[in-house]
């Protein structure tokens, strides 16, 4: 048997059955959605919530998603939780095995967040160094998530 469920704004639901329009033409049963905390109902929700792993969702289907979903201002955390401030944790980043470096240099480590202040704003690069002789310069490129992107100082190897 084909049924239809349909929600209502009131509150209120209904299952529509065809094969029961000659009995009862809509069975009506209440029910009430109950979201957690820093959620709300949606019956057309996107179907890219921010996230903390995906905060700015670019390319999403048009589809609507019926249910509870973080409010606006807030992103789904690792847990499932609508918070409004992400953990300080960044996604880990890819080996140097998987990362495109610019022409002209190349990937020494994988940068760890700690390892780097996010204030840093370095001026040094390979142009401005002036290494000792018998030995170049190299510096290393991070991928980054959020901007600005800080990159370490030159050294000479």
């Amino acid at each position: 048997m084909l049924c239809a469920y349909f929600r209502l704004k009131e509150g209120f639901s209904f299952l529509f059955c065809p094969s029961l329009i000659h009995k009862i033409s809509v069975v009506i049963k209440s029910c009430s959605e109950t979201c957690g905390t820093n959620e709300q109902y949606n019956e057309c929700g996107s179907a890219c919530e921010p996230s903390c792993k995906n905060p700015k969702p670019e390319m999403c289907t048009m589809q609507c998603v019926v249910g509870c979903q973080c409010k606006s201002g807030f992103f789904r955390d690792d847990s499932g939780q609508c918070v409004a401030k992400c953990s300080s944790t960044e996604p880990s980043l890819p080996p140097c095995s998987q990362v495109k470096c610019p022409k002209g240099t190349k990937c020494l480590f994988r940068c760890q967040p700690d390892r780097v202040k996010r204030d840093y704003r370095g001026t040094k690069t390979c142009a401005t160094m002036k290494c000792p002789p018998g030995t170049k310069c190299e510096q290393e490129t991070i991928n980054c998530f959020v901007a600005p992107c800080p990159q370490p100082d030159p050294r000479c190897v």
